[in-house]
């Protein structure tokens, strides 16, 4: 078994206590570059010590990434390009808020038939039929 690379180790020291419910997810399912070692027992004996959860799919299946890297992605556009932060504390208030304000109640998605959350819910429920 190689030994665990010296990166993966100092970042599992930075998150100890730090992140609860810790999901440490690769590039196409195996291919963790750089970390081939990815799928070892030692690894995975380490993050289940840590409570950090491997998240891995398929080779050449990104589809359970799909949404996170869209979303990602949206935020980086229209949120943090858009302007420099201060502090990391400034960053991270105005990234909740545009998440849990903006992005999941107002903003306009194409999944949804290009309604807000909040219109696409009201829509729902007005067309809910009652049981």
């Amino acid at each position: 078994m190689l030994p665990l690379p010296e990166m993966v180790k100092r970042c599992l020291s930075r998150m100890i206590g730090k992140l609860s419910r810790t999901v440490l997810g690769g590039r196409r399912g195996s291919d963790f570059s750089p970390l081939p070692d990815y799928k070892s027992l030692l690894l995975g004996r380490t993050m289940r010590r840590y409570g950090i959860t491997p998240s891995i799919g398929a080779i050449a299946s990104p589809g359970d990434n799909a949404v996170t890297e869209s979303l990602m992605s949206t935020i980086k556009v229209e949120c943090i390009h858009r302007r420099t932060f201060k502090t990391r504390d400034d960053a991270r208030m105005d990234i909740f808020d545009y998440i849990e304000v903006f992005y999941n109640k107002m903003r306009i998605h194409s999944a949804l038939g290009n309604l807000s959350p909040t219109e696409y819910e009201a829509k729902m429920q007005k067309e809910a039929v009652p049981a």
